[in-house]
């Protein structure tokens, strides 16, 4: 069952981790690889200017993994991240999504029989990487045993999602003053409206204008 935690960059001491790997639980050859923890501010000159245009800042981690699933771990997570990449990468599944679905609207409606015939390769290609691009977050999602979820927009607290959550009690456990409630106490939730959200709010928006033109 994923478990996300919370954890104080502010706390002095390094973190500790149980000695076996997060997604198969091995206790030899395990490697260290970072997963970088991301957070959009808007910048103050961007914000007196009422532009919704964002700074990134990073933090690095280093998670132990065993050498087998070190690296899917760390390509899943950066699939899932919230850098700037990552964001455009599933914006463009999104948009791809969509086109998919006005396609089939118009080839499924009285006077669309014959619009698939006339897509070209290209916009074929754009259809097909929905789909496609949706398998790959899902891969992710499985090979993703600790991964990032965002840095809180205020304060110095990372937030970190764990596949195994026996596994995430013990990483609590072993960096309790790290952990701890009264460390983590993080930004309200309708104060978080990251680039994503809003990316997937749009989404919603055009899908519903697409399918409501098609009526």
């Amino acid at each position: 069952m994923p478990e996300n935690v919370s954890i104080n960059l502010n706390t002095p001491g390094t973190l500790s981790w149980p000695e076996r790997c997060p997604r198969c639980g091995a206790t030899g050859d395990l490697v260290w690889r970072t997963v970088k923890v991301v957070r959009n501010n808007q910048s103050p000159g961007n914000r007196r200017a009422g532009l919704f245009l964002y700074m990134q800042e990073s933090v690095g981690i280093s998670v132990p993994t065993c050498r087998a699933h070190a690296d899917t771990n760390q390509v899943g997570g950066a699939l899932l991240g919230r850098d700037i990449k990552s964001i455009v990468l599933r914006a463009s599944i999104y948009f791809s999504l969509l086109c998919l679905a006005g396609s089939l609207r118009s080839a499924l409606s009285p006077l669309g029989g014959g619009a698939f015939v006339g897509m070209d390769i290209g916009w074929w290609l754009l259809c097909l990487w929905g789909p496609l691009g949706v398998a790959l977050l899902l891969w992710a999602r499985q090979v993703a045993a600790v991964r990032p979820i965002r840095l809180d927009p205020h304060h110095d607290i990372a937030i970190l999602r764990f596949q195994d959550s026996a596994y995430a009690r013990d990483f609590r456990r072993m960096n309790a003053r790290a952990t701890a409630r009264s460390a983590v106490a993080v930004t309200p939730v309708w104060r978080r409206m990251t680039p994503m959200k809003a990316l997937l709010l749009i989404f919603a928006l055009l899908l519903g204008v697409v399918w409501w033109m098609g009526r």
